[in-house]
């Protein structure tokens, strides 16, 4: 993956936030405070993408029951409607 030019950006944080960015530095787990952050907002931006992904499963799964009772449904008849709709 081709990474973007770097921009600054300043931020003031809580002292015992400053103490985690640092010990994980001083670990060796990563190379410099900006990894860590790096690293928290990939995990930041996975967590906002499950959450939308869990509020679309959520819509989908209350459109289906709002819809009536279920219904069988056989395979072969699936697939003929899913071709027939092209």
């Amino acid at each position: 993956m081709k990474s973007s030019p770097k921009r600054s950006l300043t931020v003031s944080l809580d002292p015992a936030d400053i103490d985690r960015i640092e010990a994980a530095v001083a670990s060796g787990d990563f190379t410099s405070a900006s990894e860590v952050v790096e690293a928290a907002l990939a995990l930041w931006a996975g967590t906002n993408t499950n959450r939308d992904f869990d509020r679309r499963l959520k819509a989908a799964y209350d459109e289906g029951k709002a819809s009536g009772p279920p219904r069988e449904l056989r395979l072969p008849d699936l697939l003929r409607d899913v071709k027939s709709a092209g």
